[in-house]
């Protein structure tokens, strides 16, 4: 068969990639290796964006004994629990299970690294979310969580349902509940503070004090608290933190003293 004007024939010829220029084989190879990572960050940023702001669970997979960094195995990605995210006084070795809260992501040149903490306060919520069925349900609200990791949490909470406490749906069957948060926790003191309207009962509540004789709240957002000289140090805490944690919830500077004490108080700024 003779060949149509203006067509041309050629063979065909198959080449291996070790016939091409070297630069042009590397360079070929390169494209792929990226677009492989590309593909890789997209699937981890995916599943990422599925557990932001979640708890998750893994296994301890390295320590970095520089930074004192936990690498932690997620199953479809590595994380990053930062000293600085730890509670202080826990220690984990490797192959140890974790639980932690998603904070963040980090992309760099290895990769996607999701960076997990057990220090941050929506820590303690997802967990009382997670164990308390009201606040599931959405029958307890929330309202603020202030917190020394470790040590002391206080968490205030409102029923918007009647007749329900909060105190109680919280502490669940013989403790069961508020106990396996605490567990969780490593036995971080949990304090339930119920939500009021009224400020003093509120810094009553935050406090946790039965015996608080009298509340005055001064302009200058600051609350003078009256207590029993028995009560007084429960009031304020070990090195300060139940009353610090009760200003930080109710947005006050609270001042404990007894009846003598405040009484000095008041004839000394009354005195000329």
């Amino acid at each position: 068969m003779m060949p149509m004007p203006g067509w041309e024939i050629t063979s065909k010829k198959e080449m291996s990639l070790h016939e091409f220029e070297p630069k042009l084989v590397k360079t070929a190879q390169k494209i792929i290796q990226d677009r492989i990572r590309l593909l890789e960050d997209e699937k981890i940023q995916n599943d990422f964006n599925k557990q932001k702001h979640t708890i998750v669970s893994g296994k301890i997979k390295t320590i970095d004994d520089n930074n004192g960094g936990y690498r932690i195995d997620l199953g479809y990605t590595d994380a990053l629990l930062p000293l600085d995210e730890q509670i202080e006084n826990e220690f984990y070795r490797v192959g140890d299970n974790i639980k932690a809260y998603v904070t963040n992501i980090r992309s760099g040149n290895q990769g996607v690294t999701v960076i997990l903490s057990r220090t941050n306060p929506e820590f303690v919520k997802k967990l009382f979310e997670a164990e308390i069925p009201a606040i599931y349900a959405g029958k307890i609200k929330i309202r603020k969580i202030v917190r020394e990791p470790g040590i002391r949490t206080k968490v205030e909470l409102e029923a918007l349902v009647d007749k329900l406490d909060p105190i109680t749906e919280c502490v669940g069957p013989k403790g069961t509940r508020i106990d396996s948060i605490r567990k969780e926790l490593h036995g971080e003191q949990i304090d339930i503070v119920v939500y009021s309207e009224d400020p003093e009962v509120m810094i009553e509540h935050a406090l946790g004090v039965n015996s608080v004789k009298r509340v005055i709240i001064e302009r200058n957002r600051a609350a003078s608290v009256i207590v029993d000289e028995a009560d007084k140090v429960m009031a304020i805490g070990k090195q300060g933190k139940n009353v610090k944690l009760a200003a930080k919830l109710t947005g006050l500077k609270i001042d404990i003293f007894t009846t003598q004490e405040f009484e000095e108080k008041m004839s000394k700024n009354a005195a000329p």
